[in-house]
């Protein structure tokens, strides 16, 4: 037995001597190595919310001219991309028929107008001799029906008159506004028929962007609100402001119409061009925020790691506000100057040791 208890007892020293320094569950005295990582210096800033939609610029007043008529062109008097002044003619087709048509128009008021006067004459006199019984009742109504149906008959040949000169008017082609001649297919000999597009205007010294936006950003915008035109086709922005804003969907869609007017006297905008719009929805001035990719959250809670000046990694629980364009404004549980920790977050906890790489530390 004796013999026994010295042979456990050898055992147990020659284990002991063979066990290693710094093996998992044994204490070695080895210290942990900090935690490369990267931060950002809490600044007070100001950040401003833009909305960005997308449209197509068109010209504030475009116009296309169909003919109201049909005839062959006689004459075309402007060219494409030519100004041209409201009331100028476009165009003329040669249709004599018209003109006559409103000289046997206007034969036919004349007449109808000596036969009013006529009626009207014999009318009073008429009713002058019923007054004195010098005629039957008979006849007093016989005279007023004649005056009755002169009056219709004139009227009937005063409208007859006025669609014949609109017919002739409308052979002639005048523009009915100011603007650039964008679209002129026509030609001279040219058959025209009635509702063929002739031409189109565009008066492009005032832009608009007639788009769409959804119920969370309609309730936020306003007329008269500033936005910025960006294009691809255009160098640089262009100042724009909301000229207009719909108070209910649009027919068959959810989204609010929304028109926004663009100054363009310069004419470096173009009618048809894609843009990308930026309307300033709000400003936040003197706040402190940081990239979203920065914040962490555990159930209800928010939080951020910041770097405390023993070189430590300190969870800080935040409050936060808007959201805006990939930064979070934070509201309370940090402040100006401050160390966020904007790498390595996935490999620290609270009160893990860190190191921050040189030349780092403050990068906003």
């Amino acid at each position: 037995m004796k013999i026994r208890t010295i042979a456990l007892a050898f055992l147990v020293v020659l284990f002991a001597g063979c066990s290693k320094p710094g093996r998992p569950g044994r204490s070695s005295g080895k210290v942990t190595k900090p935690i490369s990582v990267m931060t950002e210096v809490l600044t007070p800033q100001s950040i401003e919310d833009f909305v960005t939609i997308t449209g197509t610029l068109e010209g504030k007043t475009e116009v296309v001219m169909m003919s109201e008529v049909s005839g062959r062109v006689k004459q075309v008097n402007v060219s494409l991309g030519q100004w041209i002044d409201e009331g100028q003619s476009v165009a003329e087709l040669d249709a004599p028929q018209y003109q006559i048509q409103l000289d046997q128009a206007r034969a036919s008021f004349l007449a109808a107008k000596a036969a009013l006067e006529a009626a009207e004459l014999n009318n009073q006199s008429a009713q002058t001799l019923y007054e004195k019984q010098a005629i039957s009742q008979g006849e007093y109504k016989q005279t007023l029906s004649n005056y009755t149906s002169a009056q219709a008959a004139y009227q009937g040949s005063q409208a007859n008159l006025e669609m014949a000169r609109n017919t002739l008017e409308s052979s002639r082609f005048c523009a009915p506004v100011s603007g650039w001649i964008s679209y002129l297919p026509i030609q001279k000999g040219e058959y025209l028929k009635m509702n063929t597009a002739m031409c189109k205007i565009v008066d492009d010294r005032q832009m608009i962007i007639r788009t769409r936006v959804g119920e969370n950003e309609v309730t936020s915008l306003q007329p008269g609100m500033s936005a910025i035109i960006i294009t691809k086709a255009s160098k640089g922005m262009h100042p724009a402001k909301i000229a207009a804003i719909g108070k209910s969907p649009a027919p068959g869609s959810v989204l609010y119409p929304l028109d926004i007017l663009v100054q363009n006297p310069q004419r470096e905008l173009l009618s048809g061009m894609m843009v990308s719009v930026q309307i300033l929805r709000d400003t936040f001035d003197n706040v402190l925020a940081t990239s979203v990719e920065n914040l962490r959250q555990s159930y209800d809670d928010h939080y951020l790691y910041v770097a405390t000046p023993a070189n430590t990694a300190e969870k800080r629980v935040v409050t936060i506000g808007e959201q805006i364009d990939g930064k979070v404004i934070i509201t309370s549980g940090v402040k100006a100057g401050e160390q966020v920790i904007s790498e390595g977050l996935d490999s620290i906890s609270d009160g893990a040791a860190i190191e921050i790489r040189a030349g780092e530390t403050g990068r906003e």
